[in-house]
């Protein structure tokens, strides 16, 4: 195991662990980016549209297209000579993941954790020269002692459970750090990260309008819709459209294609319109907030700061003044009536359960996937907690407030250790998201340790075109080691 140098050091300023590969594969992700034409990316996403309403009415084919993501996804960390691909795959497991469970796939809940674990850890080994950032080390073996609690309180089913739903999104943030923190990508392969994420997103998106306006018995409340969400959670859809709006709105500020601007750009309009009206508020709170970095590092670039004005312009000014008021007649008024209750949806009662189990058990906490059943004793039903920092508190004690700690001292490294303004406006918006998920809903999906580790990722070549080479070297950091 390598130590990372120190974020600001002069090693890790000048120097990439993936800088060997650079011009091999910068060749491949351009390539690949110039032939995702507009019209062609128009055809992707209304085909993820449909397929997902084929796919809510046909479980077997959400099964056929999850094992089958997922083999191309383990197959790509094994044998790909390049590694924008197995990024580009993560993320679009990342993005599938809710379309899976919203088309009641048989496969594994946390499929999707489990498969960009796996990914990261076969990658990371092909890797001839890697680091392994000690402080996600430290946050992963402050995990473990909890374990030993569960075992001593749980068993069978309960304990695997309990295990598998908490443990897996900590789990795999862990991994994708250590991985993304060893990856370089050139702009044009960054790219075709965020549309691989908001591609599956258009069938979750079409899913939940289908559910929303072909209903015409449906009645909006004060609280969140699952008519509106495809009969499925409306706290993962929201965030998810949230995230892919985000996404969407970082694609258009950084690329140069009009056309596909605007197509990504109406892409972002449909995902914010039924985010909004699955009434599940999170996903569109952590989505604008986690813009607000962006901009802020994005308008210290003189050259960028007047195309930036334009866009936000827009974007507020469609938002506020086209979007909102159609839909808060659509629903007579229950819209502005949901967003301007101060309530956390229960939220703030299991909060306050997790801080009196901690003090009771202030050390080693009650053991992983244990306070769901210490909030039955309390409030009188077994409900696990949605915010994955009081979880930490009262199932892991001592240890998961060190664990705390180490989330948030790796979200300033990730931004820390950048060395461009758009390179900051990534991390610090991505990091930012991920906290705000995991406050909202803890770690229940992939998205939530994917996004705070792709916040690693280094950009080469950010402002200049990348040098051809006719004769590209070996790949030697993807050889076998040994």
């Amino acid at each position: 195991m390598k130590a990372v140098p120190q974020a600001g050091s002069q090693t890790m300023r000048n120097e990439s662990p993936m800088g060997q590969t650079d011009q091999l594969s910068a060749l491949g992700g351009s390539s690949l980016a110039g032939r995702l034409t507009p019209h062609l990316l128009a055809l992707i996403l209304i085909g993820h549209a449909l397929l997902g309403l084929v796919m809510h009415r046909l479980s077997a084919l959400a099964n056929v297209h999850c094992g089958g993501t997922v083999l191309l996804g383990i197959g790509a960390a094994v044998f790909s000579k390049k590694i924008a691909p197995v990024a580009w795959i993560m993320g679009y497991i990342v993005g599938a993941e809710v379309l899976w469970r919203m088309s009641n796939s048989t496969l594994p809940y946390e499929i999707s954790k489990y498969t960009i674990t796996l990914m990261s850890i076969i990658a990371l080994v092909r890797l001839k020269h890697y680091v392994i950032p000690k402080i996600a080390v430290s946050y992963f073996l402050l995990l473990l002692p909890a374990l030993a609690v569960s075992y001593g309180t749980l068993s069978g089913e309960a304990l695997r459970a309990g295990i598998s739903f908490n443990l897996s999104g900590p789990v795999s943030l862990f991994a994708t750090v250590c991985f993304f923190a060893n990856v370089t990508l050139f702009p044009e392969e960054w790219k075709l990260l965020p549309l691989a994420i908001i591609t599956p997103l258009a069938g979750i998106t079409m899913i939940a309008a289908h559910g929303t306006f072909s209903n015409p018995d449906i009645q909006f409340g004060t609280e969140s819709m699952h008519d509106a969400s495809g009969g499925f959670g409306p706290n993962q859809v929201s965030a998810m459209l949230g995230l892919g709006a985000l996404l969407a709105v970082h694609y258009v500020l950084n690329s140069k294609d009009r056309r596909k601007q605007l197509i990504v750009l109406c892409v972002a309009a449909f995902f914010i319109m039924q985010a909004v009206l699955t009434f599940s508020r999170g996903g569109v709170v952590a989505a604008a907030m986690a813009l607000a970095p962006a901009v802020f590092f994005k308008m210290r670039q003189s050259r960028e700061r007047g195309r930036l004005v334009v866009w936000v312009a827009i974007l507020v000014g469609f938002c506020g003044l086209v979007l909102y008021p159609l839909l808060d007649e659509y629903t007579a008024g229950a819209l502005t009536a949901r967003y301007t209750l101060q309530d956390l949806s229960g939220r703030e009662e299991l909060m306050h359960a997790d801080f009196i189990i901690w003090e009771q058990n202030r050390i080693f906490g009650v053991g992983v996937g244990g306070s769901a059943f210490a909030h039955l004793a309390l409030y009188g039903r077994a409900a696990a907690t949605h915010n994955e920092f009081t979880r930490l508190l009262a199932e892991h004690g001592m240890f998961g407030l060190a664990a705390i700690l180490l989330i948030a001292a790796m979200a300033v490294s990730a931004v820390l250790r950048t060395t461009t303004v758009q390179e900051k406006s990534y991390a610090s918006s991505f990091v930012l998201w991920s906290i705000l998920f995991s406050g909202a809903s803890s770690m229940r999906i992939a998205a939530a340790g994917f996004m705070f580790g792709i916040a690693f990722v280094r950009l080469k070549h950010l402002y200049r075109r990348p040098e051809r080479t006719t004769t590209p070297r070996r790949d030697e950091l993807w050889a076998a080691r040994g």
